[in-house]
């Protein structure tokens, strides 16, 4: 899944027009946490193509905003159109891909010890069955 999404936004990526926007606000959005309820800052940017204005809210919030009101920051506009747009930032881009890796790199080894474990238990289940010669 992680590569498949990875592929699937390097082609976004390499189709898609770079241009400059810039970051005009922030969305707060509350969500739940561990510990209760926080908050959540999503970088909103403004950007223009052929004289229209648009916007983009970034799909990945933090605490603190990482990107300061009027900071300059690319805007990949893909040729389906400027409302598929996309910040460029590696977290924007590969957030899915990212966060398939890293369950997947949880994941494998601990398959991985529990497949080794199971054979080693059919192993010896299978010698404690065996005539002695």
């Amino acid at each position: 899944m992680a590569v498949v999404a990875w592929v699937y936004r390097r082609h976004f990526a390499a189709t898609a027009r770079r241009i400059e926007g810039s970051v005009v606000g922030h969305a707060f959005r509350v969500v739940r946490t561990k510990r209760g309820y926080g908050g959540r800052h999503y970088p909103v940017v403004a950007y223009h193509v052929d004289g229209v204005r648009h916007e983009v809210t970034s799909g990945v919030g933090q605490t603190t905003p990482r990107l300061r009101k009027g900071a300059a920051v690319g805007v990949l506009v893909p040729p389906t159109g400027p409302s598929r747009a996309v910040i460029d930032t590696t977290l924007d881009l590969h957030y899915w891909a990212i966060l398939f890796g890293v369950l997947a790199a949880i994941a494998l080894p601990c398959g991985a010890f529990v497949a080794y474990a199971e054979h080693q238990q059919a192993e010896a289940r299978s010698s404690a069955h065996r005539p002695q010669s």
